[in-house]
């Protein structure tokens, strides 16, 4: 049990900074999920993470954070249960999605985005695994964004964060935006570009830069992918697709580092689309409408291409070490029992060190400076 309410059932998921389990409240009688973190992890994440919940007002297509708090020698984040990813669904239609399904997805994702990015929040691992549909008969048809481990603040106190040309590749690979690969800090533009990636992918069903490329190491392939980018001009990428997939990419492409995006002239250009295709507002076309979202407890951290370009969330959490004697002791005096966590690096982000990571996978950050948000005590218990 979970705080003396939520039953924990089977694994459902196992993700970067740890594992997720069906649960059931035992007041309700409904259904969560349960994200467990161990508190000695080296880099902790899953207290910033119940930060940029709270920051993000219930609402349409917003994930809701049930409790987050301790447990034993976890922290622990319970959650609505929600349906089968973008990236299942797509596998289930045989890797390709018809156009008025991209478009469908296309107005959905962006509406998830813009409240995000309304709310001083960049994702930075904006991908296939990170939206998932409902799973009740209201939210069926809503697409969520979920997966907040390497997201980041970029206004604090009105002012945006300052631009720089230093950073490691964060995201995943395959749908990162081209300034991720130059080490360039990550903005909204940037989440926006891998949007575009993405709805390419759903709807040629490949990427140019797909695949293993003979890479012998993760950052052999990260060059890979990066020169492939670099030298696929969007008109190519865009080939033979209708005009909005290319209008949108050039749109994001040639915003500045800090520019308000206009969020309603992207979500126009797709908007057409579905208004010729002759399927505004009938769900009835989506390509999974045959699939019983009702019976999916997959959450997108739990999935792995069978290509292995994409693991579960873009890296493995840190090993966790026992503390020392000394250690010990020094805290049983404080009268703590929390050992061996991480420290903060410069970066504002969040996520975990950079041992263990896979190809096609990003390289994490460390958590954000407490400077950055105002961060709740790991062991208050929050309600919404």
């Amino acid at each position: 049990m979970v705080a003396d309410r939520w039953k924990v059932d089977h694994r459902i998921g196992k993700g970067a900074f740890g594992v997720i389990h069906h649960g059931i409240d035992s007041v309700t009688g409904g259904e969560v999920a349960i994200k467990f973190e161990h508190r000695n992890c080296r880099v902790p994440q899953l207290a910033f993470e119940a930060q940029l919940y709270r920051k993000l007002p219930a609402g349409e297509g917003v994930t809701e954070m049930v409790w987050f708090g301790r447990e034993k020698t976890f922290n622990v984040l319970v959650m609505e249960l929600l349906g089968k990813s973008l990236a299942d669904l797509f596998d289930a239609c045989n890797k390709r999605f018809s156009l008025g399904t991209v478009a469908f997805i296309a107005d959905q994702s962006l509406r998830r985005i813009e409240n995000m990015h309304a709310h001083d929040i960049v994702h930075r691992d904006i991908k296939p695994n990170n939206f998932v549909m409902g799973k009740d008969s209201h939210s069926r048809n809503t697409v969520h964004l979920l997966d907040y481990g390497l997201a980041k603040i970029y206004r604090i106190h009105g002012n945006h964060i300052p631009f720089r040309d230093d950073k490691k590749l964060t995201g995943t690979a395959r749908y990162a935006s081209l300034n991720a690969h130059l080490g360039r800090e990550l903005s909204r533009r940037d989440d926006l570009e891998s949007l575009g990636f993405m709805l390419v992918y759903f709807y040629k069903g490949s990427l140019p830069w797909q695949g293993n490329h003979n890479a012998k190491t993760k950052q052999e392939m990260y060059s890979a992918i990066k020169r492939l980018k670099r030298q696929t001009t969007l008109e190519e990428l865009c080939h033979n697709l209708p005009n909005a997939f290319l209008d949108y990419l050039s749109y994001c492409r040639n915003l500045s580092f800090d520019q308000v995006p206009d969020y309603t002239y992207l979500r126009s250009l797709f908007s057409k689309l579905t208004c010729e295709t002759g399927k505004n507002g009938n769900f009835d076309f989506l390509d999974w409408a045959h699939i019983d979202l009702t019976n999916s407890e997959l959450l997108p951290t739990a999935r792995v291409n069978d290509d292995g370009a994409e693991t579960p969330a873009e890296a493995k959490r840190a090993p966790t070490h026992k503390p020392s004697t000394t250690a010990r002791r020094r805290a049983r005096r404080r009268g703590g029992k929390n050992f061996g966590h991480g420290e903060a690096s410069s970066d504002g982000g969040s996520g975990a060190s950079s041992s263990s990571i896979t190809p096609d996978a990003p390289a994490p950050m460390p958590p954000p400076r407490a400077s950055h948000l105002d961060l709740a005590p790991v062991g208050l218990h929050v309600y919404r």
